[in-house]
Formats: structure tokens, C-alpha cells, sequence
């Protein structure tokens, strides 16, 4: 594993993107509160390209050497990922990130892909694959895993990450703790 303790990155941390168009479709009121408008999404993308900062995959940001020469890691590039995997992230993130030159991570909840009108479809999850947006898993069903046991954790992230990869026709290496609520049971499972 490689320590990031010297690493200056920023992380914008988005669940669903809300316009009128494309309402976004949350559980609870509390939920809401996550949701940014599309708009809104747009402009934060402007405003970091007129900083000179840019959005780009977590793994090419551990992979980049601190110091900012022959484009590694300046402390102005930064990851943007999608939890949830939302309909509306890939109706209305994915333009505005392919116009921004911009590439995210979308996290999903496996269980829900083509079987929830609100959340993606497998051809929406290939168009972001093809794209170069990384898809990762966000567990099978978003249950918190330290309420599980140890046998429903291995079957919540083990099945999640392979129907994802059996959609997909690619590895799929990264995941998004549900609720980030975690120990070291659910760190050393994973």
C-alpha cells in the first residue's frame, strides 16, 4: 500500500446530481442534502479548470510521484467519485465531465443495476467504461457492513464486484464502503 501522508490532493465527494430535468432520487430528506445540482456540478468543473486544477482517477493520483514534473502529482489534481450509481450521474456528470476533459470513479450498488429505474443499466455503466471512467464496486445491496456477518460480508463485496465485473468484461479493482462504516474485520474481508 502506498502512503499518501505527503500527498496534498483535494476529494469532491458526490451521491446524486439534481435538475429539474432529471430529478434526483433519494431515499430521505437527509439524502436530498448529498444531491448537487447539475448546474452546480458544472460550474465547480469550470471553476477548477480556471484554478488549474483537474479532476482525475484515484489510481492515476497514487500512481503520480509528489513533485509536479513530467505530469506527476502537483497538488492540484484531485478525485471527483460518484457513489451510488445513480441514473442521473450518468445522464448528467458523464457530458460534463467528458466536456471538462475530466475523469470520475462511479461507485455502485451492484444489485441495483438494471433492476431500479432510478439507478444505471449495464449499457449505462459500458458507456462510462468506454468513456475512461472507472466503475468500482459499492457493495450488492449498500447494506453497512459491520452490521453483517462475516459470511454476508464476503457474499455483500465478493458477489457486488464480480456481477459488476461479469456486466462489465473487465477487472474491477476499486470499492466504496457503504456509509464509509467500516473496521478491521470489514478492511481485512475487503
Amino acid at each position: 500500500m502506498r502512503t499518501v501522508s505527503r500527498m496534498r490532493a483535494f476529494l469532491l465527494l458526490y451521491h446524486a446530481l439534481d435538475s429539474p430535468e432529471e430529478p434526483a432520487t433519494v431515499d430521505s430528506a437527509a439524502d436530498l442534502s448529498l444531491a448537487v445540482g447539475a448546474g452546480d456540478f458544472r460550474q465547480q468543473l469550470r471553476c477548477l479548470s480556471e484554478l488549474g486544477m483537474e479532476i482525475v482517477s484515484l489510481q492515476n493520483l497514487l500512481a503520480a510521484k509528489p513533485g509536479g514534473h513530467d505530469g506527476s502529482h502537483d497538488g492540484r489534481q484531485g478525485v471527483g467519485p460518484f457513489d451510488d450509481g445513480h441514473r442521473g450521474n450518468w445522464a448528467m456528470a458523464l457530458p460534463s465531465l467528458l466536456q471538462a476533459g475530466a475523469v470520475a470513479t462511479f461507485y455502485v450498488v451492484a444489485g441495483l443495476v438494471d433492476r431500479h429505474p432510478d439507478f444505471m443499466t449495464t449499457a449505462q455503466l459500458r458507456e462510462l467504461a468506454s468513456h475512461r471512467m472507472l466503475i468500482g464496486s459499492h457493495g450488492m445491496t449498500h447494506r453497512f457492513l459491520p452490521q453483517l456477518s462475516a459470511a454476508d460480508v464476503r457474499r455483500e463485496l465478493l458477489d457486488s464486484r464480480g456481477r459488476l465485473e461479469d456486466l462489465l468484461g473487465q477487472s474491477v479493482t476499486d470499492l466504496a464502503i457503504p456509509g464509509g462504516h467500516l473496521n478491521r474485520r470489514i478492511l481485512e474481508t475487503a
